[in-house]
C-alpha cells in the first residue's frame, strides 16, 4: 500500500439553469458540468525497484468528466378523471485520462480473460484516452484457411502475439450518454406506470465467445455462421481449438435501452368498514431490452475496476425477467 495514500479529490465547475413554464405543467433543468479528479486511485504493482511484489493501490494520475445532464417534465390532466406526466432525462459525458502521476509505474495489463488474454491497459499510451479503454489487435479479414489476420499497425511486418505493438485502442465501456424516460396515467380508480432507462456510445466485450479451454458452450452465430471454403464471407472465422488473441473481433456495442418496469393498478377506498383503501396491481420486471449485443447483457458492471473485468463478459447472467402479482391493504 501506498504510504502516500490519501482520498480522490475531485475539483469542480458546474452551472445550470431550473425552469417552470406554462402554468407550471412544463418543468425542466439544464446542467453543464467540468469534474477534474487529480489524484485517481487505482490497483498496480510497483516498479521492481521499490522491492514490493505485492499489488497495492497508489494515486495514478488525472481523469476529467465533461459535460451536460438535460430533464424535462409535463404533468397535465385532460378532465378531472383522467391526468398523466411524461418526464425524461439525458447525459452526454467525456471521460478522459488526462495523465498519469510519473511514468515510472508499471503499466496495467487488465482485463483478463483467464486464457493468457488480456483487453485494457493502463499506462504513457493510455493517455487521452476513456478509462478503461480496450487496448486491443485490428482484425484485418481472413487468411487462406479462415484464420483471422491482423492489420500490421506499426509497420513493422509482423502481426498478431508476435507483435504487441500493433495493439491500439477502440474506446471504453464507459456510456457516453444515457437516457431516463418515466411515464405514468392515472384515470378514475386505474393508474398506469412506465419507467426505462438507456445507456450508449460505450463498447463490451465478449469474453465467453473468445474462451477455447475445456467446454465452453459456442454461441449461436458462431457455430452456424463461420467460415467454409463455399462461406468465405462469413461473419466468423474457421472453427479452431486454439486461444484466440484479444482483437476487434469480440468487441461490440453497448448500447441498449431497457424497460425496467411496466405497473398496472386498480384501487378502491374504504371498500369494507375495516379497510380504508384496497389497491391491486400487476407489474412486469425488466419486461423488455434493445440491445446490439449479442451476448446475454450489455450491463457488465463486475467489481467497478476499470482496468478489471468492468465492460468484459466472461460468466455473465441474463438480466431476470419477472411478473409480479400484489395488493395493499391499508386499515
Amino acid at each position: 500500500m501506498d504510504p502516500n495514500l490519501t482520498w480522490e479529490i475531485t475539483e469542480e465547475t458546474s452551472g445550470g439553469v431550473d425552469f417552470e413554464l406554462l402554468n407550471r405543467r412544463l418543468k425542466g433543468s439544464f446542467d453543464l458540468y467540468n469534474k477534474v479528479t487529480k489524484n485517481v486511485i487505482l490497483e498496480l504493482l510497483p516498479v521492481s525497484t521499490s522491492g514490493i511484489s505485492t499489488v497495492g493501490y497508489s494515486h495514478l494520475g488525472q481523469v476529467s468528466n465533461k459535460g451536460f445532464e438535460i430533464s424535462l417534465g409535463w404533468d397535465d390532466k385532460i378532465n378531472e378523471d383522467f391526468t398523466y406526466s411524461i418526464n425524461a432525462n439525458y447525459s452526454r459525458n467525456k471521460n478522459n485520462l488526462d495523465k498519469i502521476s510519473s511514468n515510472n509505474v508499471n503499466p496495467i495489463q487488465g482485463g483478463s480473460l483467464g486464457n493468457g488474454q488480456w483487453t485494457k491497459l493502463f499506462g504513457s499510451a493510455a493517455v487521452g484516452q476513456p478509462l478503461g479503454s480496450f487496448y486491443l489487435w485490428e482484425v484485418a479479414g481472413y487468411d487462406a484457411n479462415g484464420n483471422l489476420t491482423y492489420v500490421d499497425t506499426n509497420g513493422n511486418g509482423s502481426t498478431g502475439n508476435n507483435d504487441q505493438g500493433d495493439r491500439k485502442f477502440f474506446g471504453s465501456y464507459i456510456p457516453t450518454s444515457t437516457l431516463g424516460v418515466n411515464i405514468s396515467l392515472n384515470y378514475k380508480n386505474v393508474d398506469f406506470s412506465v419507467n426505462g432507462y438507456g445507456a450508449f456510445g460505450h463498447k463490451v466485450y465478449n469474453g465467453k465467445k473468445a474462451q477455447r479451454i475445456s467446454g465452453e458452450n459456442v454461441e449461436y452465430d458462431v457455430a452456424t455462421n463461420f467460415w467454409t471454403s463455399n462461406n468465405t464471407s462469413a461473419a466468423n472465422p474457421a472453427p479452431s481449438t486454439g486461444i484466440p488473441i484479444a482483437s476487434n473481433y469480440f468487441l461490440e456495442s453497448g448500447d441498449f435501452f431497457r424497460v425496467n418496469n411496466i405497473t398496472l393498478g386498480y384501487s378502491m377506498s374504504k371498500p369494507v368498514e375495516y379497510i380504508s383503501s384496497l389497491r391491486f396491481y400487476v407489474s412486469a420486471i425488466n419486461p423488455f431490452i434493445a440491445q446490439k449485443f449479442s451476448g446475454y447483457s450489455p450491463e457488465l458492471n463486475a467489481d467497478g475496476n476499470p482496468y478489471a473485468l468492468t465492460g468484459v463478459e466472461l460468466d455473465a447472467y441474463p438480466t431476470l425477467r419477472s411478473f409480479v402479482f400484489g395488493m395493499n391493504i391499508k386499515f
